[in-house]
């Protein structure tokens, strides 16, 4: 039989086993196309209980509340990401427990309780027309395994209702966690089932029957937490901020007995490790108890006015019975160490306005003129008699009278008071509730009598005499709330034992804090892991000498991790100690490592740890090398046929196989011989490799013999496996991988490595005919050859190049700079060769002369088709000439694909990359000094004309491979220097560089619609289309500058997404502008495809750990804009275009007299005006406060109008984050 024949069986006999055990059992991942209702509801119908449904980043307006009734894992991309708007009005507005009143609501059959539901990853925006989330279970069967985390959750409000951020209506138990809450009416709202809740349950502080509020942000005017009808929470550990115009009355609520018709009491909760921030300083009452049973305690808040804590009775418990033996009003709560102003300690009172003298009483009433009571207090509120005869008397106010100065009480009392008597008035109706008990307050002088104590020790102290009063036994201060235990993620969480005095000196465990974290949130279905090495993780090569980023996720985990390095499984060297949550650390590769392709990285706390998944390389900039594989006629070669080996180390396996009618005879080029597969090991060079095939069948299989390395010096050898073992006893080898590749894909099905559900069977087809097609229909690839240059002065590579044909390589060799004369011309390629040096600093190409064009030319003479232009390995430097150090220029559409790698640039008066025409690829790990890194620009209006060609021949879309990616590059821009501009219809994707220059002003720049002439690519200022796409993310911006802020991004036009970008130094007063150059008619494409700003998305770029970059829009300025006319009035003369100005600032005194500064740039960046001296007058005025692009007109700033164009409607053509959050540091770059 054929060879490939056998391989078609081994195949086969796999791929049936493979489609008949990988069958739909286990959980499944679904991916939502986009974040639309339609599409997320289409996701969730076809996911199966225990699924995970994936949504990915995106904003959508939903139409309707997407209730879900199944048990799924529901994740978008991350809270700011995956962003979802209410776009209807809740239509039951009076009644908050309506499921249709909420964005999203979780509603569990029966059957689907006991399984684990997850809501992560969204921001949802209720837009002041709807409620947010709702969890809803209202059967006696209990769901535990609920989680709601990492979302953010906003504008729940309405003007029909009070709407709730988060409603959990029933028996739900979970964890909500790691949420940021934000102009709500109400924050989260828990309620039960009231009779048959309070019939059939029984609520134990501390145990995992609870739903818990932890680690969460609310920002908010009004209350947080509140609940009643048999429902319980434990909120601890959050950060409460309130911003209203008066006080917080109160944080947390829990409602009593409500009375016949109304709902039951709350069954309990816990308060506990909180911060509450009052920033106007007003009044705060932390805790409003009015039934159940609760522990508060750890509190703090921060505020100048008074905190407190109120106890009440609501109605009388007969009014709503249950057969539950726990009372409806309080009971068995206790209060300690919650501080306010100062430290002061607080406790709980039944007092809510005391102190008053009675002016006059009588046997049912008591009066005080002069005071106008609340008419909240009858039936809500009592009279307690304080001083003189009837002393402690309480009764209920059941009315008002005499305009409100006096109460009408009942019963009528006992004993007389007196007139001028003291009384307050108190919040327990029915006199009902008792100090020491039904709740015992914080005693700092604990005898045992009253109250509780707290303390350090092995036991409480044997002195507790009073039945009920508590001691809290910790280790842990009781005279202050440390701020490490308190707030969301607390360093240290509170820790201790209450104990309760079940008999005179006879002290019982009451209480232990339940675990922290959740354990939903560290283990099972609902949990991440705890600790994720992200980079390096596997594959890839860090040179020594550069920083690099470690990048790790921490879920979950307080204080430090340690990193370490391992090479073949020993410990080479200590990395450092970081904070978990930081996420990222740079580490510079030292120069004592030794290369190798056996390192990984190991981060621990304790016992949590994680290695990397796999190997990573160390190596040196030259010890990287390329081998190509290729076949000839007759055949294909099948694996890696293009790697990247480290010295010394070996390749991938590859294999020749031959078509129908063919036999393998032998490798050739830098390796001969007949072994296949293949594995060359001891890489020393860059090598290319043939497979040869001759016309045959099936002969006798040739004998295994070594190979020998081939050209360029250095030794290789060869791993040889014997063909026939391969042929004859592979296959059933090949058969039983398959086999087990089957049972893991039936028994572990929920594995990255399979698809889900709905496309295995598509994905089993398809996987089997693009393997046969590649077998059978392989096309043969052509040898290159590889010319080397004797020198490196410009004759010499001339000659050499133009030898060269498209796959060719051209080889630099050793030079110094002063080894040969300084080029005095440009090199111009016209074919997609490989121009390779001897690695940056072994091989130098300087230039001495000024040009438009590039010290280094592409221009390709004819379409390359398979073959991509490649440069690497050496250093270019134009000597601070105005010339670009690399330009290529093609004016068709047709794409050409180009790499740029591992070089090092100098081009201080030019760009380094001059990019104009059609131009995709990758610009990557190159070293970088220049004042303008990159310039794209496209092909002009012929290439807006190509996106409606028929069929198109362009897309523009984001994420594709039609753009020029410009990533892990580090770059130097001296003084003033910029990053990246584009235009003429260019594209490009900005992702993963580190930038630094001293003065930042504008750093990217997406050019739009230029009028007025010219034409020709990369014309700039004398006219071009505007940018098409722009990716601009995860890139590291350094102002070197202390007292330095700019612009970061300038859009004018085009489509750009701009996100998770950070600027590091200057001041943080940073800002991105969108803005629109002029109308698309006067530079027309006729595709109707726009040019001005659209489709663009900015958010998540931070400036120095904090500060939020928000875009500005460019006709939103103080004061009228300045006409274009205005300004040459005031250049002095200057003939210099309006859009060369770089950075300009005017002012016009009162005086009359004309203060300027101005700074221009040319074509190549480099400045061609100087700052001009002032005219006389009084002071020059402060240059820093003016911001770039602004001028002073009278002591107004107004934004400089280069333009005349369109609008841009934000919402519309621009969206933009707004709202500022904290940085955790998962946006940094990953260079």
């Amino acid at each position: 039989m054929h060879r490939c024949g056998n391989g078609i069986l081994v195949l086969l006999s796999g791929f049936m086993t493979w489609f008949l055990t990988a069958g739909a059992f286990g959980a499944d991942i679904h991916e939502a196309k986009d974040c639309s209702y339609a599409e997320v509801s289409a996701a969730v119908s076809a996911a199966h209980p225990g699924d995970t449904v994936l949504v990915p980043a995106g904003i959508a307006v939903w139409p309707g509340t997407l209730i879900i009734n199944k048990s799924v894992i529901l994740k978008g991309a991350g809270a700011g990401q995956t962003m979802i708007q209410a776009g209807f009005d809740a239509p039951s507005q009076g009644n908050g427990a309506v499921q249709t009143n909420y964005l999203l609501t979780y509603a569990p059959p029966l059957t689907a309780l006991d399984q684990p539901f997850r809501l992560s990853g969204f921001t949802f925006d209720a837009a002041n027309r709807t409620g947010g989330l709702c969890i809803w279970n209202t059967t006696t069967t209990l769901a535990r395994l609920i989680r709601v985390d990492h979302l953010e959750i906003k504008n729940a409000r309405y003007s029909g209702g009070t709407a709730r951020a988060l409603l959990i209506f029933g028996n739900i138990f979970g964890v909500i966690d790691n949420n940021d809450f934000s102009n709500n009416a109400s924050g989260i709202s828990i309620y039960g089932t009231n009779k048959s809740g309070w019939d059939n349950l029984t609520y134990t502080f501390g145990n995992a029957d609870n739903i818990y509020i932890e680690d969460n942000t609310f920002t908010s005017a009004d209350t947080v937490h509140d609940g009643g009808a048999g429902g319980r929470y434990c909120a601890r550990y959050n950060t409460y901020t309130h911003i209203g115009a008066g006080g917080l009355y109160p944080l947390c609520d829990m409602h009593g007995n409500m009375g016949s018709q109304g709902n039951y009491a709350m069954m309990g909760g816990e308060i506990y490790g909180n911060l509450v921030v009052m920033q106007n300083n007003k009044g705060v009452r932390l805790f409003d108890l009015r039934g159940g049973k609760a522990l508060c305690f750890g509190n703090k808040t921060i505020t100048t006015s008074a905190s407190g804590i109120t106890v009440r009775e609501e109605n009388d418990d007969a009014l709503n019975p249950t057969t539950n033996l726990q009372p409806q009003h309080i009971t068995d709560s206790y209060f300690w160490n919650n501080r306010g102003n100062g430290g002061k300690l607080f406790g709980a009172t039944e007092v809510m306005d005391g102190h008053f003298a009675a002016s006059s009483i009588g046997s049912d009433w008591v009066e005080c003129n002069g005071r106008v009571f609340s008419d909240y207090y009858p039936g809500k509120c009592g009279v307690r008699i304080k001083t003189g005869p009837g002393a402690g008397q309480e009764r209920g106010i059941y009315a008002l009278a005499h305009n409100g100065s006096r109460l009408m009480i009942a019963p009528a009392w006992t004993v007389l008071p007196e007139a001028g008597n003291l009384f307050d008035v108190v919040t327990d109706y029915g006199n009902i509730i008792d100090e020491n008990v039904n709740y015992f307050n914080h005693q700092a002088q604990f005898d045992g009598a009253t109250g509780m104590g707290c303390g350090p020790g092995n036991q409480p102290p044997v002195h507790g005499v009073l039945v009920g009063v508590g001691y809290w036994l910790t280790n842990q201060d009781c005279t202050q709330v440390s701020d490490d235990n308190i707030g969301a993620h607390p360093k240290t969480p509170i820790s201790g034992t209450l104990y309760k005095c079940t008999a005179p000196n006879v002290w019982t465990a009451y209480y232990t804090p339940y675990t922290y974290p959740h354990p939903l949130r560290t283990s099972g279905p609902l949990s991440d892991p705890l600790l994720t090495i992200l980079s390096p993780n596997g594959g890839g090569n860090w040179q020594i000498g550069t920083t690099q980023t470690v990048r790790w996720t921490a879920n979950d985990m307080t204080g430090d991790v340690n990193i370490e390095l391992y090479k073949d499984n020993s410990k080479v060297q200590d990395i450092g100690t970081v904070a978990a949550s930081s996420g990222t650390t740079p580490w510079l590769v030292p120069d004592s490592l030794t290369a190798g392709s056996d390192y990984k990285l190991h981060i621990y706390q304790d016992s949590v740890a994680d290695y990397s998944d796999e190997s990573f390389s160390i190596n040196s900039l030259d010890s990287l090398y390329a081998v190509k594989f290729s076949a000839g006629p007759g055949g294909t070669v099948s694996g890696d046929v293009n790697q990247i080996v480290s010295a010394n180390e070996s390749t991938s396996e590859v294999r020749a196989v031959p078509s129908s009618g063919y036999v393998f005879s032998s490798w050739s080029g830098d390796i001969s011989g007949t072994t296949n597969p293949l594995i060359i090991g001891n890489v020393q060079y860059d090598m290319r490799i043939t497979a040869q095939f001759v016309p045959g069948n099936d002969p006798e299989p040739p004998q295994p013999s070594g190979g020998s390395g081939g050209g360029g010096g250095g030794g290789c050898f060869v791993i040889a496996a014997d063909p026939e073992f391969i042929r004859w006893c592979g296959m059933p080898v090949l058969i039983l991988f398959f086999f087990i590749f089957g049972l893991i894909a039936r028994y572990f099905p929920n594995r990255k490595l399979f698809m889900r559900r709905s496309e295995r069977m598509k994905s089993k087809t398809l996987f089997l005919i693009a393997f046969l097609f590649l077998v059978l229909f392989g096309a043969p690839a052509q040898a290159a050859t590889t010319y080397y240059c004797d020198t490196c002065s410009l004759d010499d590579v001339v000659a050499k190049v133009a030898l060269a044909q498209d796959g060719d390589m051209v080889q630099l060799p050793v030079c110094a700079e002063t080894d040969y004369p300084a080029w005095t011309n440009y090199l111009n390629i016209t074919k997609a060769i490989i121009l390779k040096g001897a690695g940056v600093d072994a091989t130098k190409i300087k230039g001495n002369f000024a040009s438009s064009l590039g010290l280094i030319r592409y221009q390709p003479s004819a379409p390359s088709k398979d073959h991509r232009f490649r440069m690497t390995g050496f250093t270019i430097d134009t000597d601070s000439k105005e010339v670009h150090a690399f330009s290529c220029y093609q004016p068709t559409v047709t794409p050409e694909y180009i790499q740029i790698d591992h070089m090092k640039v100098y081009a201080w008066k030019g760009r380094a990359f001059y990019i104009a025409g059609t131009f995709f690829g990758a610009i990557r790990n190159n070293d970088i000094h220049a004042r303008t890194a990159i310039s794209t620009y496209g092909s002009g209006d012929t290439q807006w004309k190509a996106l409606y060609a028929n069929p198109p021949t362009l897309t523009r879309n984001y994420g594709d491979d039609k753009n020029l990616y410009f990533e892990d590059n580090i770059v130097d821009g001296g003084i003033e220097g910029g990053f990246s501009a584009s235009g003429q219809g260019g594209r490009r994707v900005l992702r993963y560089n580190t930038f630094s220059a001293y003065h930042l002003i504008q750093i990217i720049d997406v050019h739009g619609n230029q009028p007025g002439g010219g034409g020709n690519i990369g014309d700039h200022p004398g006219g071009n289309c505007a940018t098409q796409v722009t990716e601009i993310y995860g890139n590291a911006l350094t102002d070197t500058e202390p007292n330095s802020y700019g612009q970061i991004l300038d859009q004018r036009g085009g489509q750009v997404l701009f996100y998770f970008n950070v600027k590091f130094g200057g001041q943080s007063r940073s800002t991105a502008q969108a803005r629109e150059e002029d109308t698309d008619s006067l530079w027309p494409v006729n595709n109707g495809w726009v040019q001005k700003v659209t489709n663009s998305y900015h958010w998540g770029n931070w400036e120095n750990g904090n500060h939020l970059v928000v875009t500005e829009i460019g006709t939103e300025n103080s004061g009228s804009e300045i006409p274009s006319a205005w300004l040459p009035n005031h250049l002095y003369g200057s003939a210099s275009p309006l859009s060369d100005i770089y950075s300009a600032r005017w002012i016009n005194d009162p005086t009359g007299n004309v203060w300027k500064k101005t700074t221009y740039s040319d074509d190549n960046g480099s400045p061609n005006g100087l700052v001009s001296p002032y005219l006389t007058g009084t002071t020059e005025p402060d240059w820093a406060s003016v911001p770039p692009r602004h001028v002073i007109v009278d002591g107004n700033i107004h934004w400089i109008n280069l333009g005349q164009g369109t609008p841009i409607a934000l919402n519309q053509d621009l969206w933009v984050q707004t709202a500022k959050g904290t940085f955790d540091g998962t946006g940094d770059p990953d260079h």
